[in-house]
Formats: structure tokens, C-alpha cells, sequence
């Protein structure tokens, strides 16, 4: 399945097995639609399309978001929660930097 979040981040967590890397999706709401959000299997890979970055996930399904920063957030109540997930987490998680070399990383952790 592919997803196509209107703003994102990446997150790490700290597993014993070593980090975890996740697509935390945000789609902003409307007059239609409410705001949601949604976390990723786990990023295996990620490939650049155009202006895209393509995140493909351990269960196969694709995030393909835009290669910006100012797509790079969260919104108020997403941020909430994705801050609440990192407060009552039993492992550390952190948020990277837009800046991050994606395609060093998961070559580097593939």
C-alpha cells in the first residue's frame, strides 16, 4: 500500500536488536476529513523520486513524502502525540534532523 502524508518526520527507536527507523505520517484535516496520523512497519529502504523521498516499510507499503523541510513537522495535536509516544516510551526515541542523509543511513543499516 502506498501512503502520501501531507507532512512527516523520522523517528528512531532503541531496540536491543539495535535502532528501528519509522515514518511518523501526518495528514492534515479539513472540512471533510479530520486530522490523522500513522507510524510506519519500519523503514528498509528509502529512494529519491523527482522531489519525493520513497520510504518502503517491513511490510512493503511505500511513504512516498516531499523532499522538503517545511514538510518536515508536525502539526499541534500530531506533535502532541508523537511527543506523549517519546515521554511514556519504555526506549529512548528521538526525532532526526531533516538534514540526514537518508540513503547513507539505511545503506549503512541494511
Amino acid at each position: 500500500m502506498n501512503y502520501n502524508p501531507d507532512a512527516w518526520q523520522v523517528i528512531k527507536i532503541s531496540t536491543e536488536n539495535g535502532p528501528l527507523y519509522k515514518v511518523f505520517g501526518v495528514w492534515y484535516g479539513g472540512y471533510v476529513r479530520s486530522e490523522s496520523w500513522r507510524l510506519n512497519s519500519g523503514i528498509v529502504s528509502v529512494r529519491k523520486n523527482g522531489k519525493m523521498l520513497e520510504f518502503v516499510g517491513h511490510s512493503g507499503s511505500v511513504y512516498e513524502v516531499p523532499n522538503h523541510d517545511h514538510c518536515y513537522r508536525t502539526t499541534a495535536w500530531t506533535g502532541s502525540i508523537l511527543a506523549n509516544l517519546i515521554e511514556k516510551s519504555p526506549v529512548e526515541i528521538q526525532v532526526l534532523p531533516f538534514d540526514t542523509n537518508w540513503e547513507e543511513l539505511f545503506n549503512e543499516t541494511a
